[in-house]
């Protein structure tokens, strides 16, 4: 009888460790931080995203896209980088969702990826939208 309640405290602290373990992996930061030459100006004539270093390994990112009829999407916002593309996080229209921004850096371009479309609805006018917006790099930060 004692063996069998060592071994359901056994597990039961197994169990929480991966617990605790994945929870901690759920979010993080890459350790290694953003490569360096993600940061710089990508643009397409009107339309401009802007990658700099922030505070405590951070990545600020600055946006601007213009679309018909005056309508915009306006952008100023720091994220995280996470393995391969920097997150950033914010308040959605409904209290009870987030607004989650993907930018990705395939091959000198910059790529907007707004699953569900939720930062769309708070940081762009009507015709505007994230999502799938594409930006060749047409300057590096000066070092």
């Amino acid at each position: 009888m004692r063996s069998l309640s060592c071994y359901r405290q056994a597990a039961v602290l197994f169990f929480l460790a991966t617990l605790w373990s994945c929870a901690g992996a759920v979010g993080r930061q890459s350790a290694t931080g953003p490569p360096g030459s993600i940061f710089g100006l990508y643009n397409n004539g009107q339309d401009s995203v802007r990658v700099t270093p922030a505070e405590k390994g951070g990545v600020s990112v600055v946006l601007q896209l213009y679309y018909a009829s005056g309508n915009t999407c306006g952008l100023e916002k720091e994220g995280a980088w996470e393995h391969d593309h920097v997150s950033i996080v914010a308040e959605a229209l409904e209290a009870n969702q987030q607004c989650k921004l993907q930018l990705f850096f395939p091959k000198g371009h910059v790529l907007l990826k707004d699953e569900g479309g939720r930062c769309t609805q708070v940081y762009c006018g009507a015709h505007g939208q994230l999502d799938g917006v594409k930006l060749p790099k047409s300057r590096a930060l000066p070092k």
